[in-house]
């Protein structure tokens, strides 16, 4: 019965599993709550389209079935309105999320919440009548307890408009993944394997140029068709985002996912990090948003003191002890 169905959701590749699970067990008050703040000022930036409340409202009066009744905390209740509002976002473009009950520690089942606020129930249970629930979709499993993984780095990264039209500068040169030295970084595959997120092309295919200059990758959009065409967007507070790979047939090879938001001539910080293969967390998490909010570096260090892993079996009412 609890077999390794954690496959049944979204692959997830990007850091925001981890920093919604330190939000919801870190030990310490504080920290959850300045992990929240970031969350919600960082969805805030993606317009979502439903407000809290009223996501809250038609998750809390889910009843699920007399045989799987449906019930969460007030901790993974937030969790849970949360990712439905960043999935429904113009920017990730979910039509579905499958949230799971809380008593249920198998991927499979719960209540799915529609694009519209509308619901409907999957059966967990082999026998039920309605069981099949699309790996594309978006799940959230609180009854799973995560795995462990590591919290992945941010790289220095900045950002201006210039020779080459709207540039990106990232230094990989601290980055300790196979492939990402700068010195080996094939820039044929990269620009064939990358991709603007929303966008089925690549970035040689969208005429993207990359290159390398010391332990610095350099992106650009320098095309003037494209920078007509992409420029608006990227001088926006939205920006774009593009996922940097070299090896896509790799699941737990390192992959960089850069936000480019540009409007001045005067370098300025972007967010470029790190994706790992797998951050699921076990099944806990699938989400296809292989980004998260950029945090401080004081902040990265306490969660990484901390750890997934070291807080295996605390429930939610040891932390309300901890605060």
């Amino acid at each position: 019965m609890f077999d390794n169905d954690h496959s049944c959701g979204v692959e997830t590749t990007g850091p925001l599993p981890l920093f919604l699970h330190a939000a919801l067990r870190h030990p310490e008050w504080a920290v959850r709550e300045r992990l929240w703040n970031k969350l919600n000022s960082w969805l805030d930036t993606y317009g979502p389209r439903h407000n809290p409340e009223e996501v809250e409202s038609v998750i809390r009066n889910f009843r699920g079935t007399p045989l799987e009744p449906f019930c969460l905390d007030q901790a993974n209740l937030r969790a849970a309105v949360f990712l439905a509002r960043l999935a429904f976002t113009r920017k990730e473009g979910q039509t579905r999320i499958r949230i799971n009950s809380l008593d249920n520690p198998l991927s499979r089942g719960g209540m799915v919440l529609t694009h519209n606020l509308k619901t409907y129930f999957i059966e967990r249970l082999v026998s039920g009548k309605y069981t099949r629930s699309p790996k594309t979709h978006w799940v959230f499993n609180p009854g799973r307890e995560p795995e462990e993984a590591k919290y992945p780095p941010s790289l220095p990264a900045r950002g201006w408009i210039g020779d080459h039209g709207y540039e990106a500068s990232i230094d990989v040169g601290d980055l300790d993944a196979a492939g990402w030295d700068s010195k080996n970084i094939s820039i044929p595959d990269l620009l064939n394997h990358s991709h603007l997120v929303g966008s089925n092309h690549s970035l040689i295919h969208l005429g993207i140029d990359a290159w390398t200059v010391g332990s610095r990758l350099h992106i650009a959009v320098a095309r003037p068709e494209l920078m007509i065409r992409l420029g608006p967007q990227i001088a926006s507070p939205e920006g774009i985002w593009i996922i940097l790979d070299q090896h896509p047939e790799y699941l737990e090879s390192a992959k960089i996912s850069l936000h480019l938001g540009i409007s001045e001539e005067t370098p300025k910080p972007l967010t470029a990090q790190v994706v790992l293969g797998l951050t699921d967390l076990g099944g806990w998490i699938h989400t296809s948003c292989g980004f998260a909010p950029r945090v401080e570096p004081d902040l990265l260090e306490v969660l990484n003191q901390w750890g997934p892993s070291s807080i295996h079996g605390q429930k939610p009412q040891d932390l309300k002890k901890a605060a």
